[in-house]
């Protein structure tokens, strides 16, 4: 029997913190295998674990030859639709595992995630302030059932578990200190590195080298203008709401999930989708209300991170101090 080919490396996130970039910089690696397809969301899709570690295996990772590392870069794992996953790959694979963490500054990733929402996806009517306040309000009272409600998609068609997706997609993957000890809990300090996009932009074939000694490869030189993602309006957003709808019909968007429709779920996001995104020149600060709650909200999280890392982040308290809050 052939060996199943498993990752032995976990990039779980977190979103819009430069996961484009670092897939671009490790798919250079000759010892890397990378799956064709970015995010197999295996961990955190019920339907997919359900479909077992072979067909995880070759479905993603058939062309592993003698690779050193093979990687599973589904940014999803980090963020807060319920936090099973970490546990749900440490029993499935083991505690033996590289984990890759990457932070941007919260209130900026949070700012970014919005705007996939609002302009790319045409799913987030609300402003910026008032999706923050919401988000913040629901969040305490958000239960682990209403996280693995969420996460299937039913806020396409539920106001409440709207306000869910907020929590868990715009406030929650900034809590970077929680994510962390999470993560560390399972895998060992030991078994995580940190990159910060900040370091990331500043010194980009350092932080390169730091990953891949990492992972126990040799360092290469990688092109510092490498894929990195570009803020995406759309060319015609009237068509991504008539899909929106579409996909909040609860038998409608579970069949397009099946994991045995990847292929035809590609296509189709390709036709419908991809060719109808366009690069947004006209991307606005986000509104002075928002920064301050949002700049309290983070601050125990950024405390308790500097502690974790041994390091101290000034660089992202600077960039929203209290004064360029005032409205």
């Amino acid at each position: 029997m052939l060996r199943k080919a498993l990752p032995n490396f976990i990039h779980p996130g977190v979103p819009k913190s430069a996961s484009a970039t670092i897939n671009a910089m490790l798919r250079t690696h000759p010892d890397v295998l990378l799956p064709r397809q970015k995010e197999p969301n295996f961990f955190n899709t019920d339907e997919r674990f359900a479909e077992g570690l072979e067909w995880y295996s070759t479905t993603y990772f058939a062309e592993a030859e003698n690779e050193k590392i093979i990687g599973d870069m589904s940014i999803g794992y980090a963020t807060g639709f319920g936090f099973d996953t970490a546990k749900r790959i440490a029993e499935t694979l083991g505690t033996d595992l590289k984990i890759l963490l990457t932070f941007r500054e919260p209130i900026a990733r949070a700012y970014s995630q919005y705007g996939m929402s609002h302009n790319k996806g045409q799913l987030e009517q609300m402003g910026f302030t008032e999706a923050v306040n919401r988000a913040l309000a629901a969040g305490p009272k958000i239960t682990e059932e209403d996280r693995l409600r969420a996460r299937t998609g039913t806020y396409y068609s539920s106001k409440s578990d709207m306000d869910a997706f907020r929590w868990c997609m715009y406030v929650e993957p900034g809590h970077y200190a929680d994510i962390y000890e999470t993560w560390a809990g399972l895998f060992g300090a030991d078994n995580i590195l940190v990159l910060l996009t900040d370091d990331i932009g500043a010194d980009f074939q350092g932080q390169a080298n730091r990953l891949f000694e990492f992972l126990g490869l040799e360092t290469i030189a990688v092109e510092p203008d490498m894929k990195r993602n570009v803020a995406t309006a759309l060319r015609y957003p009237a068509l991504r709401r008539i899909l929106n709808r579409l996909y909040a019909f609860g038998p409608l968007r579970r069949t397009l999930n099946a994991p045995r429709l990847d292929a035809f779920r590609k296509s189709l996001r390709k036709r419908f989708l991809t060719r109808n995104y366009v690069e947004n020149t006209q991307v606005r600060d986000p509104e002075p209300e928002a920064v301050a709650r949002l700049r309290d909200h983070y601050e125990p999280q950024i405390v308790r991170l500097e502690k974790l890392l041994g390091r101290d982040l000034a660089m992202w308290r600077s960039k929203h101090t209290r004064e360029t809050c005032e409205p």
